[in-house]
């Protein structure tokens, strides 16, 4: 790294490449949330369907946190490089 420039352009591609990133975990939270419904639907009353149930609740939970640790990295990001161009 011999620049700031060459920094901040390293760093806006970090900045592109987590909202890919997001934008793929939204597409994929919302698969599985499908998902969770037909199961919830056709074997909500099994116990196994609820266990179904709970694991996808769960997984959806932690992808909603990745997606929410991945905006955050965007803003502090963004926030450094606009600032740092002033």
């Amino acid at each position: 790294m011999s620049s700031i420039e060459q920094l901040n352009e390293r760093l806006r591609n970090v900045s592109m490449r987590a909202d890919k990133n997001a934008r793929n975990l939204a597409r994929e939270r919302q698969y599985l949330t499908e998902t969770m419904e037909k199961v919830q639907k056709n074997f909500g009353g099994q116990r196994e369907g609820q266990q179904l149930v709970v694991t996808l609740m769960s997984i959806i939970n932690h992808l909603a946190a990745a997606d929410s640790a991945l905006n955050e990295l965007r803003t502090e990001i963004n926030l450094y490089v606009s600032n740092s161009v002033k």
